[in-house]
């Protein structure tokens, strides 16, 4: 059952993909990094041969495409004020074209193409951390300012493109990790800036902030860490072990479940298997007659998140391995 319920949901993904290459929503950069990263997850491989390789080198061809020849940054607008993906999406293309290096053959000038593209947005992510390791919402960052949802997306970026070989220095994860776990107060959770001394926290943050700092390479013997997995497993048990009621704000459902399926898995063990049968019954449940999951951000958005959820146990993608 899951298996068609990811196929039906990369259907729709294809459908709504354009001759631009890009996924036709409001976020068209940060959406089609995720839905290609979706066609990956379900082991479609970027060869002519296979059912989904016009719209996966689709993708490919738009994000390189948006790629600012000034900067590096991939955005929709023609400025870098102009989108509405902002950071967070060129940090979601960057993650896509990272994981899409492998599956391209060093003989082809493809590889080339995207090898010089994720360098290049490597290098838009480092000059633009803040003073205290974290990022904001564009490039430029004059005001060193700070948001832990986008610093959380450029540290995974960062760190698939080293796990991909294109080296980042230590010093950047180094200050990145350290930002994440300062933003953490004294309940286990993860808080939404240290710049801009914002107390807010929420489940989506704190599970992306376990997954990403997993991803990072900080495990288990990490207070920081086990106690925000703390905090996630307690608010679960709380709701009653229903992931929709264990996230606070239902705008960013998706978000969390994205980043607490990743957080639990590396985690694994019985964590894992109640939490991902939980997951998965709503996610099934929830799907749309056309193959979408509905998003206050568009099913676009929401569809790639859920098939990415769904297609953890299937490990095909490089950055869901323990």
């Amino acid at each position: 059952m899951d298996r068609l319920a990811i196929e039906r949901g990369l259907e729709f993904l294809a459908r709504r993909s354009v001759s631009s290459g890009a996924v036709d929503c409001k976020y068209p950069v940060a959406v089609t990094g995720l839905a290609g990263l979706a066609f990956l997850g379900g082991g479609n491989r970027h060869c002519p041969s296979q059912r989904y390789f016009e719209v996966l080198d689709g993708h490919r061809r738009y994000l390189l495409g948006r790629q600012s020849a000034r900067n590096g940054y991939i955005r929709e607008g023609e400025s870098d004020d102009k989108g509405d993906s902002r950071m967070h999406g060129h940090c979601f293309a960057v993650l896509f074209l990272t994981q899409l290096y492998g599956e391209l053959s060093a003989s082809l000038p493809e590889q080339k193409k995207v090898a010089l593209a994720i360098r290049r947005g490597v290098d838009c992510i480092l000059k633009a951390q803040s003073n205290r390791g974290g990022w904001t919402y564009y490039p430029r960052n004059p005001q060193n300012d700070d948001e832990a949802s986008v610093t959380i997306t450029a540290l995974q970026a960062l760190r698939a493109a080293d796990d991909s070989g294109f080296r980042v220095p230590k010093i950047y994860i180094d200050a990145a990790i350290d930002y994440v776990k300062k933003c953490q107060n004294q309940q286990g959770a993860f808080r939404y800036s240290i710049e801009r001394n914002d107390p807010r926290s929420s489940f989506a943050l704190t599970a992306a902030a376990v997954a990403t700092l997993n991803a990072a390479g900080v495990y288990r013997d990490s207070p920081e860490l086990d106690q925000g997995f703390k905090h996630l497993k307690d608010r679960f048990a709380a709701s009653g072990w229903r992931p929709e009621r264990a996230v606070e704000d239902p705008q960013f459902f998706s978000y969390a479940a994205f980043y607490a399926s990743q957080a639990f898995y590396q985690r694994g063990g019985e964590d894992w298997m109640k939490w991902y049968r939980a997951i998965r019954q709503r996610l099934l449940d929830k799907q749309a007659a056309d193959g979408s999951w509905d998003d206050d951000y568009g099913p676009e958005l929401g569809t790639a998140m859920a098939v990415l959820v769904l297609e953890i146990p299937i490990q095909y993608l490089p950055i869901f391995e323990r």
